[in-house]
């Protein structure tokens, strides 16, 4: 019994062994995985690239030390406490004790005040919304002001005063960039525009700042999301004016990911000039209510397909033909034809565009026909209704903010393939030069080395 007792406890100890054995060799301390065993990811790079540093990557952005002026004095904390106070949006229960237009001027970007932005300024007004009936009708003689939305105005004086005040200059030394996405109206000197939000920075804070060797106030100010401003300031006997708003450190497009894609096989690279010049191609140069007309190849940027079978139509057409010249309001007869397609309706906000724009964009951007994105399922996802010719599709935005193409090679079939960091990973573009731009053929993620 003895025996059996010591031949059972060695047996239990000889099985807790088989057990652990596997979780203390196969799992990796703090060393990379270099090994190519079937249990490593087939995605895995077998070796360390050799532009990737052979420690662990870094997934957030390594920001830049923070200049310091030559002949500057650093601020005190308790002077850092009072600029952070002067360029705070008050608000309350009651709503705003008015605008700080120290805080709307952070949330533009200029070298000087006469780069400013009116639309980045100015689209959340200055006052009430617009009451007056004479006003109302008027607006209505404009396609892209919607009486069933907030509309907000600001008058030329108001903006004058504003400039004098706090930017020690004249609306008219500006080169007023943006001021034509608002709708003016001479009978009241007025600027109006539909309120598509604000541009108040609520969440910010003053890292550190410097009184320069010429008296002027040089703030580093950390905007979560967006990066790092430097704020510059000039003393006057009434406050200050702001002479300039400079992103130092842009976290949207600092991206580390992971390696660059290799360079394909008998690509020619294209320059620096060349790459710029597709940034300015792929790039919506801007994203409000009176917009110049969509960018469809920005909004292919949004896309995800290896070949025009798999567009998605939602994406492709939900962000609607901006800049066409139509009324925002549908009519009853388009009320009553959505009702047979709720598939449409089901996620609220409705676009619609004509057939002649969807047979353009996809003649002249994808290289189809109606007939062929009807087979890859057009017609399942957007509603024709043939009494107005249009198309109809639920809202969606699809634009992408940022473009820049880091890398980009002409193939040797004549294609252009563009590579540009996206969500951590990289996005592959092919183009496909025609008498008329370029078709896009592809926009996909791409494994790297």
């Amino acid at each position: 019994m003895k025996r059996l007792t010591c031949l059972l406890l060695l047996l239990f100890l000889l099985c807790g062994c088989a057990k652990t054995q596997p979780e203390t060799t196969t799992a990796p301390s703090t060393e990379p995985v270099t090994s190519t065993a079937t249990t490593a990811p087939t995605t895995a790079p077998t070796t360390a690239p050799t532009t990737v540093p052979t420690t662990e990557p870094v997934t957030e952005p390594t920001e830049p030390e923070l200049e310091v002026p030559a002949g500057a004095t650093e601020l005190s904390a308790e002077e850092i406490d009072f600029f952070a106070d002067l360029l705070e949006q008050k608000a309350s229960s009651e709503g705003f004790p008015g605008n700080n237009w120290y805080n709307l001027a952070l949330g533009c970007v200029f070298e000087t005040p006469a780069e400013i932005d009116f639309y980045q300024l100015f689209r959340q007004g200055n006052g009430d919304s617009v009451k007056s009936e004479y006003e109302l009708a008027y607006l209505q003689t404009d396609p892209f002001i919607s009486l069933d939305m907030d509309n907000s105005s600001v008058s030329t004086a108001e903006m004058e005063d504003v400039f004098q005040t706090y930017f020690g200059c004249s609306m008219e030394d500006t080169e007023k960039r943006g001021l034509d996405e608002f709708l003016y109206y001479p009978a009241t000197d007025r600027y109006y525009r539909i309120s598509s939000g604000n541009n108040y920075v609520w969440d910010f804070t003053v890292r550190t700042g410097y009184t320069l060797s010429n008296g002027n106030i040089l703030l580093y100010v950390d905007v979560p999301y967006r990066g790092i401003y430097a704020y510059t300031l000039c003393p006057v006997s009434e406050g200050y004016h702001i002479l300039s708003n400079r992103l130092y450190f842009d976290r949207e497009r600092h991206e580390e990911p992971v390696p660059e894609p290799a360079a394909p096989e008998g690509g020619v690279p294209l320059t620096a000039e060349e790459l710029a010049e597709f940034d300015t191609l792929f790039t919506q140069p801007r994203n409000t209510g009176r917009c110049e007309p969509t960018n469809w190849y920005n909004v292919a940027l949004n896309q995800r397909f290896s070949e025009p079978s798999q567009l998605d139509w939602i994406s492709l057409f939900g962000e609607g033909a901006r800049g066409e010249d139509v009324p925002y309001d549908l009519t009853e007869a388009e009320k009553e034809f959505l009702k047979t397609r709720p598939d449409v309706t089901m996620f609220g906000d409705v676009v619609y565009l004509s057939r002649e724009t969807v047979e353009n964009v996809l003649a002249n951007y994808f290289g189809l026909t109606i007939p062929e994105a009807e087979q890859y399922g057009l017609n399942k996802t957007l509603a024709y209704f043939p009494d107005t010719d249009r198309y109809y599709c639920p809202s969606n935005n699809s634009l992408t903010k940022h473009v820049h193409f880091a890398a980009g090679y002409t193939l040797a079939n004549g294609d252009i393939l563009l590579y540009r960091a996206a969500s951590g990973s990289w996005k592959a573009t092919t183009l496909r030069p025609t008498d008329t731009g370029y078709i896009v053929l592809a926009n996909n993620f791409v494994e790297t080395p």
